[in-house]
């Protein structure tokens, strides 16, 4: 009896022992947030990302957390110097970056705060390589961690002058393969495509690291999928998370593991399959139907932001200045968009002003989509066109919104969105195009 109870003890014990391992190991982690850009578009959300991670990391026990927002050149050098020190010997190391990213000629770069990038030969200056962020994670045993949320729509590409015609630039961070030992990335969005920065308080992603990272039960291989899936739905699979890894058979865990190993089953699997036949139907009916079902949490606040989507009234819009034949009220009914139309865009960059581009435009009700194609004036040089979607709604005034959004070719991925009206002749669109803090003007005219 005695030897029984000491064997069920040691048991017990042993699985208490297994449960509380990832608490006994040593963690840190490096979260930098850039926002205040001093020569262009500043970004909202990266200060309020690194809080949120950071609130997560010390719930799940992290032994240290650098939090470190908009740094200059010199500060993001000291935080990895700092980094690098805490990371020599740990088992796990972490580093989150939030903020403006950039690929020139194949070597990413992340970008500082007090960064001009004038030129691409001002990059390797004014940046920091994504390499020098992987170096400083070189002394940690277990897990190197990285993880991007530096896919935003780039607006320095825009104003960057080309000193060599044979490099490319591109928006966003390119693929790089973790090739290190126990290495594993994960960018906020595929190679050559744009993370969105959100319409809260966080962005897409930084919110399902939030959700899932360090959840209980949930092995890293695991987290990520699921943090994936939630990205895919905040965006309506505009944005998809990319993974690139090194790891081997063992299981690790940023949370507590479950007792007697493996991971958890996930408690949202109804929920989430629920959403995406919602999400698929696309309908206000469809979302209430969800509603009702799950009115409260995670989902049903997505949910929400989707019906409020489809309900949204569409705006009068009236560019500034133009002539007076694009006033007055122009039925949509009786100037169907379907068609050719030839345009126009003025930029200020490497005296390319004007950029001449064709669009084929479909109309249904007060919808329109499209396909259009235009010379490679700012792309790398696999192409010699780039090549677009567009999407957008029109007024019963002529007004018009229209989001045009490269298909990657090139290496260009990013929106612009377009607002202009129609004349009352129905054959002429004027408008204003504005990306960021950038912004010009704009002409179609149907052929």
């Amino acid at each position: 009896m005695a030897s029984a109870l000491l064997g069920a003890l040691c048991i017990v014990v042993g699985l208490a022992a297994g449960v509380t391992s990832a608490s006994a190991e040593r963690r840190v982690a490096l979260l930098i947030g850039n926002s205040a850009y001093q020569s262009n578009a500043q970004l909202p959300n990266p200060i309020r990302d690194v809080e949120a991670i950071r609130q997560v990391l010390q719930s799940a026990g992290f032994d240290e957390i650098i939090p470190a927002t908009d740094l200059t050149l010199t500060g993001m050098k000291q935080a990895l110097r700092r980094f690098e020190d805490a990371a020599q010997g740990a088992d796990v190391a972490m580093v989150y970056y939030s903020g403006h990213g950039i690929e020139v000629n194949g070597q990413n770069y992340l970008v500082p705060v007090d960064a001009r990038l004038m030129s691409d030969r001002d990059v390797p200056d004014e940046a920091v390589p994504l390499d020098r962020v992987l170096s400083a994670l070189d002394g940690a045993r277990q897990l190197k961690l990285v993880l991007l949320d530096a896919c935003r729509d780039n607006p320095f590409v825009s104003t960057m002058q080309r000193r060599t015609a044979t490099r490319s630039v591109t928006r966003g961070l390119g693929r790089v393969e973790a090739g290190a030992p126990n290495l594993l990335i994960a960018y906020a969005a595929e190679p050559g495509r744009v993370a969105f920065d959100g319409d809260g308080q966080v962005s897409p992603f930084s919110k399902a690291i939030s959700r899932h990272l360090a959840a209980d039960g949930a092995e890293i291989r695991l987290a990520l999928g699921r943090i994936r899936d939630d990205v895919s739905m905040m965006t309506d699979a505009r944005q998809i998370p990319y993974f690139s890894g090194s790891l081997g058979g063992r299981e690790i865990y940023l949370g507590r593991p479950m007792a007697g190993g493996g991971s958890a089953s996930d408690p949202d699997a109804t929920i989430r399959a629920d959403y995406q036949m919602a999400q698929a139907a696309g309908t206000i009916e469809a979302w209430d139907a969800f509603l009702r079902r799950y009115p409260t949490g995670f989902y049903a606040d997505l949910a929400e932001q989707s019906r409020r989507k489809l309900s949204r009234p569409i705006a009068s819009l009236t560019p500034s200045g133009g002539p007076s034949e694009f006033t007055g009220v122009v039925p949509i009914a009786t100037l169907p968009l379907d068609g050719t139309w030839s345009g126009q865009y003025t930029y200020t960059n490497l005296k390319q002003n004007p950029v001449p581009f064709a669009v084929s435009l479909n109309g249904m009700g007060d919808r329109v989509t499209g396909l259009s194609s235009e010379p490679n004036t700012f792309g790398n040089k696999s192409t010699t066109q780039l090549r677009a979607t567009w999407a957008g709604r029109v007024a019963a005034d002529g007004g018009i919104v229209l989001t045009k959004t490269y298909d990657g070719s090139g290496g260009v991925s990013h929106s612009i969105t377009y607002r202009g009206r129609l004349n009352r002749a129905g054959d002429v669109i004027e408008g204003e195009w504005q990306v960021g803090t950038n912004r010009g003007r704009f002409t179609l005219s149907r052929q």
